[in-house]
């Protein structure tokens, strides 16, 4: 959640220097309320914590990076093709590290670990960057990044339903807090791009 928390903090920073106004800036700033609600406003940080704190800060980074890269990249160029090199270079940057302690570990990997590698290098791997990319070439990056909070809240029913990890209150107030708002933006974003047509017809 601390991760979640973080990049969404990333989205506001890039995304309201990139498309800003008051409105977007409201409906940020309830999804992170939504957020603060959803980790019970603790944000006590010690031992192990710290050091999870500096990974959610590179993948703050990195994430917010993704989506302005994305976002300049031209929409001409298709998304799979956006998606394939992005992958692939990720692939080519992980390598070294996988096989740090030698190819032989592969080897020993059971088939239950092999087949849950697979499922995560298949849905969230390749066709959430390919659904992301897609989604960049059509939306706002604030609009995107809005969505995008929507993300912990299927962390959060798939823990309950799969892991029996039963939400507390706060937890279910900021999750609704955090759909209202991907509820509004997506109300607004279709006004605005039904309103294009008029002023330009």
């Amino acid at each position: 959640m601390v991760n979640l928390l973080l990049i969404a903090l990333a989205l506001f920073g890039f995304a309201t220097m990139l498309e800003f106004n008051f409105v977007n800036l409201l409906l940020i700033a309830l999804a992170l309320f939504g957020f603060a609600t959803m980790l019970e406003f603790n944000f006590h940080f010690a031992g192990e914590s710290r050091s999870g704190l500096l990974f959610a800060l590179a993948s703050m980074a990195g994430y917010a990076a993704f989506i302005c890269c994305n976002r300049v990249i031209p929409t001409t160029t298709p998304a799979y093709a956006k998606s394939f090199h992005q992958l692939l270079v990720g692939t080519l940057c992980i390598m070294p590290f996988a096989f740090a302690d030698g190819a032989g570990i592969l080897l020993h990997f059971s088939a239950s670990t092999w087949l849950w590698l697979l499922a995560v290098g298949f849905f969230p791997g390749f066709l959430g960057t390919f659904l992301a990319v897609s989604a960049l070439a059509r939306l706002p990056a604030v609009t995107f990044g809005t969505f995008s909070y929507l993300e912990p809240i299927f962390v959060i029913l798939f823990g309950w339903l799969l892991f029996n990890e039963r939400p507390g209150p706060l937890q279910a107030i900021g999750c609704c807090l955090v759909i209202i708002s991907g509820i509004l933006t997506g109300i607004i974003t279709a006004r605005q791009n039904n309103s294009v047509p008029e002023h330009t017809g």
